[in-house]
């Protein structure tokens, strides 16, 4: 899906974030080369999830958000 988008100009200005369980190098890897502008791995713990959360605000509210 990350490799259409990314060829589609009408898509060129919408973050793309993947949100996953798996922290494989590769899979990061792929995703960042097909046009994710963001890899998150989901969180296992309320501590982590809170990070989490604080990251996705934080994105947000940046310029490229």
């Amino acid at each position: 899906m990350l490799y259409y988008l990314k060829d589609d100009v009408r898509y060129n200005r919408i973050p793309k974030i993947v949100l996953s369980t798996s922290n494989s190098p590769l899979h990061i890897h792929e995703c960042i080369s097909n046009g994710a502008t963001e890899y998150l791995v989901k969180p296992n713990n309320m501590t982590a999830l809170q990070e989490l959360a604080k990251k996705l605000l934080a994105f947000c509210n940046s310029p490229q958000g």
